[in-house]
Formats: C-alpha cells, sequence, structure tokens
C-alpha cells in the first residue's frame, strides 16, 4: 500500500467510468515504460490486461476515500480509533489488503456471499 494516492487525472473530464479508468490505465503503462528504458522486454505492449484496469480502479477508489474521509483513513492506516464525529463510526469500516475501506457490517457473517458483497467499498454520496 502507497503511503498517499496521487490523483493523475481529473474524474470531472470524462464521460464514463470505464473511459476514465482506461485513460488511467494507459497513463500508468506510459509511466510504467517510461521508467523501463534498459530493459524493453519489460516494457508492456498490445492491449490494456485486466489487472492494469483493476490496479487503475483501486487507485482511483483509493483517491476518492482519502480525499472525502481523510481523517478516518488516516486512523484506519495508523490502527486507530476513529475520531467520535465521524458519521462512517456505524459502518465500522476496515481497511483491506489494497487499503480500500470497507464495511464491516453484519454481511460478514454470510459465507455464501463474496468478499466485495460481505465487505462493501465506503464510497462518498455523490462520488
Amino acid at each position: 500500500m502507497t503511503a498517499k494516492t496521487v490523483q493523475i487525472i481529473e474524474e470531472n473530464r470524462y464521460s464514463s467510468w470505464i473511459r476514465m479508468i482506461c485513460v488511467h490505465s494507459w497513463l500508468l503503462r506510459f509511466v510504467h515504460n517510461s521508467y523501463c528504458k534498459s530493459a524493453k522486454q519489460n516494457r508492456l505492449a498490445g492491449e490494456l490486461t485486466s489487472d492494469e484496469l483493476m490496479d487503475s480502479e483501486v487507485i482511483a477508489i483509493r483517491a476518492c476515500q482519502q480525499e472525502a474521509f481523510p481523517e478516518e483513513y488516516k486512523a484506519l492506516v495508523h490502527k486507530r480509533a476513529l475520531p467520535l464525529n465521524s458519521k462512517l463510526l456505524v459502518l465500522s469500516p476496515r481497511l483491506d489488503e489494497d487499503g480500500l475501506m470497507r464495511s464491516n457490517s453484519r454481511l460478514a457473517n454470510v459465507e455464501n456471499l463474496s468478499f466485495s458483497a460481505r465487505y462493501p467499498i465506503i464510497l462518498p454520496r455523490k462520488s
């Protein structure tokens, strides 16, 4: 997990979520390839992979969470209690392995659901 996520693109400039994620993925590939100047075999080429798209989604969601809930995110990273005036207290948030805030509710006890359904990602209302 990175210490701080830097927002590279403006999300308001894109008409859809998938378009923004694709542009972000291409940008990350360009950055990766520009740092691989010494070894051409390490450069990525061709169509975007699902891993590249998933990485871009995680980065975009993490940046949104850090912008909307900065104090809560810092508290979770440093394993401290959330501020008492936080709106997220009722959701019992926790960080997953990607550094995303997820709700830790009673759905966690349901074994038939997927991980994403049992621990939904927390996003601000108008995100």
